[in-house]
């Protein structure tokens, strides 16, 4: 997960934790040291969470970013955002982003939308 508010790193893990995601759970608060971390990587993550407003580089840069690099492209990518803005989305679709969801007021709330994106991914994997 890439994030810059620390609060919505540490609720994200505590979700993860309580839903029992059967892989480890990594998180950035930068974009580009996330991508540093993918560059480097053997195994492809499962699938990835991004923020959209961010300092230095936005999601919608590191997802394009990403696009670029053989492997890395097909990693499910997700994007959490705070934003209703239907331009955000229309980004995010042109991006190839898998989806773009707003973040939840409630911890049950966003425990949906983190268990929607953990089946989501698994089928874009058996898809791919």
């Amino acid at each position: 997960m890439i994030d810059d508010d620390p609060e919505d790193l540490d609720m994200a893990t505590e979700l993860v934790k309580q839903l029992h995601f059967p892989n480890r759970f990594i998180r950035f608060s930068e974009p580009l040291t996330a991508l540093l971390f993918l560059q480097q990587q053997d195994d492809l993550p499962m699938f990835i969470i991004c923020d959209v407003n961010m300092p230095k580089m936005d999601g919608f840069e590191l997802r394009t970013e990403l696009l670029k690099y053989p492997g890395l492209e097909k990693i499910p990518f997700f994007f959490l955002s705070t934003s209703k803005s239907p331009g955000e989305t229309v980004l995010a679709q042109e991006c190839k982003a898998d989806g773009y969801y707003q973040k939840a007021g409630t911890f049950l709330e966003q425990e949906k939308i983190f268990d929607q994106m953990f089946v989501a991914a698994k089928e874009i994997w058996e898809n791919r």
